[in-house]
């Protein structure tokens, strides 16, 4: 790799007048014809700053990281793709790492970030892996962090979207079409976002007169709806493992074998929302017509045939804006006035949930 002093002794120069150019730094000092032959050279020879020098001599690396459990929808690629260019857009490099690389251990990947020397961490629609211990790593390594989708409990700034009051309001456009069988399907984390999708559709229900099934929850207990006239809704929460979307479309067979299909299915994400239509499509059965499906993400499928997808869509733009800002003024050591960020959510209702006939059915 071609150096600051190679470049100097190719050009005739000091050291301290290439390092200078290079960075920036005191250009008046230099002539034109000196600054651009400097550069050049530099492009020419294929220059790259050794970021572990640079370290050493600032104290910094200029490098921002990024901690997530894999793309797997539109609202991971999008984050990451919002955060790269803002990164960018701010003059800091950007070191993203993937928990599916290191095994699923966030220890590991936590170490290769303090390794590197990362001046801040945005942890990344998190909320069901993360916890105090992991923070704790970089509190120690005295690295600032802030999250998208973590949890407020963690001690660190936090920006999310709020989950609760469109999954409320979900629930009461179902009831509008005539619905009165409702039935939300959630992973079994304890976290945030899994609390308030389950809170918005329990108000939701309550506040249209309606009644929450008492039933553990679990998707192994298969009940049947009560034949008495009334809104019910259920609760079930799903076994699965990290980015797992399969058990909902084994749950809904096991549904539809039974007979205890809902009238709609609220899903926790468009992921799930996905494998409920393909359960209820290979069985003959049509969306919306004999059961409603909607999802969470606005993911873009969903805005094209078969599933016309109503949902939710996150504020990722602004969660990204917010979280670079936190960090930003972390990194400089500012104080901040308030460390928890709440953005509304948009409800898009699409064909999935509207049924043709209002009437309710018995």
């Amino acid at each position: 790799m071609i150096s600051q002093r190679k470049i100097a002794e190719h050009l005739n120069l000091g050291r301290s007048t290439v390092a200078n150019i290079l960075r920036g730094e005191n250009l008046l000092k230099y002539s034109e014809e000196t600054r651009r032959a400097v550069l050049e050279t530099a492009e020419r020879f294929g220059y790259r700053p050794n970021r572990a020098s640079r370290s050493i001599r600032l104290g910094r690396t200029n490098v921002i990281g990024v901690i997530h459990f894999g793309g797997h929808n539109d609202v991971s690629r999008q984050a990451f793709n919002l955060l790269a260019k803002g990164i960018a857009a701010r003059g800091y490099d950007i070191y993203v790492l993937d928990l599916t690389w290191y095994d699923g251990s966030i220890s590991k990947a936590l170490d290769k970030l303090v390794e590197m020397r990362v001046e801040g961490v945005v942890v990344c629609y998190m909320a069901h892996f993360f916890g105090a211990t992991e923070i704790d790593i970089l509190k120690r390594a005295k690295i600032p962090a802030v999250s998208i989708g973590g949890n407020e409990k963690w001690g660190i700034p936090t920006v999310h979207g709020d989950a609760r009051t469109p999954l409320n309001q979900m629930v009461k456009h179902l009831v509008s079409q005539g619905i009165r069988r409702l039935q939300i399907l959630t992973n079994h984390y304890n976290a945030r976002t899994t609390l308030n999708r389950i809170e918005g559709f329990k108000s939701g229900i309550l506040e249209v007169g309606g009644k929450i099934l008492d039933n553990p929850g679990r998707s192994e207990t298969i009940a049947q709806w009560p034949t008495e006239e009334g809104i019910f809704g259920k609760i079930t929460q799903i076994e699965i493992a990290p980015n797992q979307f399969e058990p909902a479309y084994q749950y809904v067979n096991r549904l539809i074998d039974a007979g205890t299909l809902p009238e709609a299915f609220v899903c926790s994400n468009d992921q799930w929302a996905r494998q409920v239509f393909l359960a209820l499509l290979q069985r003959g059965l049509k969306v919306p017509e004999d059961v409603a499906v909607t999802g969470f993400d606005n993911d873009n499928f969903g805005n094209y045939p078969p599933y016309y997808l109503t949902t939710v869509a996150q504020p990722i733009e602004a969660e990204c804006e917010k979280v670079l800002e936190i960090l930003l003024a972390l990194i400089k050591g500012e104080k901040l006035s308030q460390e928890h960020f709440v953005f509304p959510c948009n409800l898009v209702i699409r064909k999935s949930s509207l049924k043709p006939c209002h009437s309710p059915k018995h």
